[in-house]
């Protein structure tokens, strides 16, 4: 009985026992590697501005992009390893290392993301068209130039609206005791570093 066991096990598919157990799993994980990878990817190509340089989330993000591609490496080796079901498991292991720290950079970038604020620099703004200024009922003595405060995404940017944050002496309003952000059209003012 025992001998025939052991002869079924000799002579079992290749998708079936422990080298086919790691192939199933080493496929399965290339695949969630790969569309990770690919979801990061295209998140980072179409959030970043082009012309500053990168957060520091996005620096994080792009490690995690490599971990995954060298994860789905490992998951490929361990597809190609053949009848070693050692190697297959130990490349296997490793790409599921690799996907860990992945994801855990992944929650990493995004906390950055979502919770450490925006550095913004000192900016000078200037209306540009005076008669079309509109005045605001929370900014009563907003002067025609003064200095505020943008991230530096904002300032290079090309949306229509720039943000800028402004002190409650500038604006006129002493309530505002940590400032005010005022969204003005790009049009209509002058934006200069200082």
């Amino acid at each position: 009985m025992k001998s025939e066991a052991a002869g079924g096990m000799a002579s079992e598919p290749d998708g079936i026992g422990p080298v086919g157990a790691a192939r199933g799993h080493a496929r399965l994980m290339a695949v969630l590697a790969s569309v990770g990878a690919l979801a990061l990817t295209v998140g980072l190509v179409t959030t970043l501005p082009a012309d500053s340089r990168p957060p520091i989330w996005a620096i994080v993000a792009f490690v995690a992009v490599v971990l995954l591609l060298a994860s789905v490496g490992l998951y490929g080796g361990a597809l190609l390893a053949g009848t070693a079901a050692d190697r297959a498991r130990s490349l296997a292991s490793r790409g599921s290392l690799l996907a860990l720290v992945a994801l855990a950079a992944i929650a990493v970038a995004l906390g950055i993301k979502l919770f450490v604020p925006t550095p913004v620099e000192a900016v000078f703004v200037q209306f540009s068209d005076l008669a079309g200024r509109v005045q605001l009922e929370y900014c009563p003595s907003l002067p025609g130039s003064f200095e505020a405060k943008a991230t530096a995404a904002d300032v290079r940017g090309t949306s229509a609206v720039v943000p800028v944050l402004v002190s409650g002496d500038v604006c006129g309003n002493t309530d505002f005791t940590d400032g005010v952000w005022l969204h003005l059209k790009r049009s209509s003012v002058t934006i200069a570093v200082e």
